[in-house]
């Protein structure tokens, strides 16, 4: 989910600053310009990790502020396609659910990945998994989700956990440029698409753990 990525960049640095110290000042300075914010190919910065060279300070003409070159590494929110991460429902839309992990909220699952067969709850405004209906789904996955899900429903809630699959990965130059994107696709720059197509995606309520299982064993027998 995370990576590190090697970056260059001059850094102003102004009087005012020049008496603290260097490596404070210049991690601030960095972060206040990359911290969250998308590079095209990259993936989202989250802050600098470490400084790999720092040059000398020079000043131009006109221009009281030290000039650093400096060499350093940043963290960087990227998935892999295919990789599984856990995340909560932000909002059910009649085309799609929205996914949040706290600090990145432009995680679209589209309707057709949903279990099938889903359908739209026009009332509750939350999607559905119509698991009776499900004719291909294993024996094993469904006495796992019918236990999971026989209190509350196979509605999708809103703020529920949910476990997801990355498909895809997408980069919206035009919205890193500040210009608006027609079409489907979120103006976002940096969205991913994900799916819950298979056993053990999805709202985690769906899918007990080993340990909760053992519990309602134990419950049942007592």
């Amino acid at each position: 989910m995370f990576i590190l990525k090697e970056l260059f960049d001059s850094v102003r640095v102004p009087p005012a600053l020049f008496g603290e110290n260097r490596d404070a000042v210049l991690k601030q300075l960095i972060n206040a310009k990359f911290s969250n914010k998308v590079l095209a190919d990259i993936g989202l910065c989250i802050c600098v990790y470490d400084f790999l060279n720092v040059g000398d300070a020079y000043t131009y003409q006109g221009d009281g502020a030290a000039h650093v070159e400096v060499k350093f590494r940043v963290v960087v929110f990227r998935p892999f396609e295919g990789e599984v991460l856990e995340g909560k429902v932000r909002s059910c839309k009649t085309d799609r659910v929205l996914i949040t992990l706290g600090f990145f909220e432009d995680i679209i699952l589209p309707a057709d990945a949903l279990p099938h067969p889903s359908q739209f709850n026009e009332k509750e405004q939350l999607w559905s998994w119509d698991y009776n209906s499900t004719e291909d789904a294993s024996e094993e996955g469904q006495d796992d989700a019918a236990d999971a899900t026989e209190d509350q429903g196979f509605f999708i809630h809103y703020d529920q956990s949910i476990r997801f699959r990355v498909t895809s990965i997408r980069f919206n130059t035009a919205a890193i440029d500040e210009k608006p994107l027609e079409g489907y696709q979120s103006n976002a720059p940096l969205s991913l698409l994900v799916s819950i197509k298979e056993s053990g995606l999805g709202p985690t309520e769906w899918w007990p753990s080993e340990e909760e299982e053992a519990d309602d064993e134990e419950d049942d027998n007592s």
